[in-house]
């Protein structure tokens, strides 16, 4: 009884993972400075120093680097989302007919990591904070 608890714990993380990335993407899309410094006030216990410090890296975020964190953002999550789909154990059944969803999808998402890579490395290179890169 105890091992089919497991794959259902899984899967419900899973899922509440891709709520959180579509929460983010949407998040990061549309709030501005001030509500992402009123949001982090909450749960992030800092001090003076600490809470500037963030405020730089929120300033930095929506500076200059807004348009490549975006699109970092964008691929981030669509390969999240699809792996977790990928890893699904249901999605390479389905009577069979789940496989080459599978096989596509491995592929797509694949092609997205390494494609992505160039930019990434851009992204975190020109990060003037050490901590962030």
């Amino acid at each position: 009884m105890g091992c089919r608890v497991w794959p259902w714990v899984s899967f419900v993380l899973s899922a509440v993972f891709v709520l959180w990335t579509i929460k983010s993407i949407v998040v990061y899309h549309t709030w501005t400075p001030e509500d992402v410094l009123e949001d982090a006030s909450v749960p992030l216990p800092l001090n003076e120093a600490g809470f500037e410090w963030f405020g730089n890296m929120v300033g930095a975020y929506f500076g200059a680097k807004q348009s490549a964190i975006r699109v970092h953002t964008i691929v981030t999550a669509f390969i999240g989302v699809s792996l977790f789909f990928q890893l699904w154990k249901r999605s390479r059944g389905w009577g069979g007919a789940g496989k080459p969803f599978h096989v596509w999808l491995g592929r797509i998402v694949i092609v997205a990591a390494v494609a992505a890579l160039p930019h990434f490395a851009s992204l975190i290179a020109g990060m003037d904070n050490v901590v962030a890169q």
